[in-house]
């Protein structure tokens, strides 16, 4: 939330709207409504401690965590002109990555562990754990601040902004945790794009051209994963291991490891 001001110029300033470029993701804590019936009072700390994560996660890949609407996230990355992370690493992979380690750290933390082994939850649902669904888009939008001189919230509107939402509200239907959009597809770097997986194309109301739609395949994180941390500078040594991860099993394959080891000398891997 912006700070509040008094001065009429300030507030008038505040409103001014930029259109921007940018990828938009939108972020949905599933069954939450019985995790609110279930924990009572509770469910305040088990929402932060989910914030903490998302807007981490999101913030250290060039993202920025915009609305709370309680049970969900509205998430944003500014595509820029000009890369500084390098060539091989996009302004769509940083936001996938972003979303791959909100799944991770949220599957492998004791303290949102030990809030869904509440009896009542798990009566209710059996087996649950912290589980979500995302979805991912690209296009322009409107950056600016909605309010009056006693609340100003900045956000960005637009019907890419909207798709997000529509695409994770779709993850439900597909049964996939993360569903992504061709125009997101198509900002991420190729040997990203190989990961990814097409599930269908789509006819879209008013719009001639269909909607093809893809999806990253991962698995439930869980605790004994913990010796694995995606905290890596390097985008390139993300995606190597989460290949090893795919296609090893779930942990790394020893070999897989000792290869990673060696080949970079700062690694996320205690």
């Amino acid at each position: 939330m912006l700070p509040l001001s008094t001065s009429q110029s300030y507030f008038v300033k505040a409103l001014t709207a930029g259109n921007e470029q940018g990828v938009w993701g939108f972020c949905d804590i599933r069954s939450f409504t019985d995790c609110t019936e279930c924990l009572q009072e509770d469910v305040i700390v088990f929402v932060n401690r989910i914030a903490d994560i998302v807007h981490r996660s999101v913030f250290t890949n060039e993202g920025a965590p915009n609305k709370n609407v309680g049970d969900a996230f509205q998430l944003a990355w500014k595509i820029p002109e000009r890369r500084k992370l390098g060539q091989q690493v996009t302004t769509a992979d940083a936001a996938l990555r972003s979303i791959i380690r909100i799944l991770f750290e949220t599957s492998t933390c004791p303290a949102l562990y030990r809030l869904t082994a509440n009896a009542a939850l798990q009566a209710r649902i059996p087996n649950y754990t912290t589980r979500f669904g995302f979805g991912l888009h690209a296009g322009w939008g409107i950056e600016g601040a909605i309010g009056s001189g006693l609340k100003i919230d900045p956000t960005y509107l637009s019907p890419n902004v909207k798709w997000s939402e529509r695409l994770e509200t779709a993850t439900k239907v597909y049964g996939v945790l993360i569903l992504m959009s061709d125009a997101f597809w198509d900002l991420l770097s190729p040997p990203v794009q190989k990961l990814c997986r097409k599930i269908d194309k789509i006819k879209v109301p008013d719009s001639k051209t269909p909607l093809d739609l893809y999806t990253y395949d991962t698995h439930a994180f869980a605790l004994d994963d913990l010796d694995m941390k995606f905290f890596s500078p390097s985008g390139s040594t993300f995606w190597e291991v989460c290949m090893c991860v795919r296609y090893g099993g779930g942990k790394l394959h020893a070999h897989a490891r000792e290869r990673v080891l060696r080949r970079h000398t700062r690694t996320f891997l205690s």
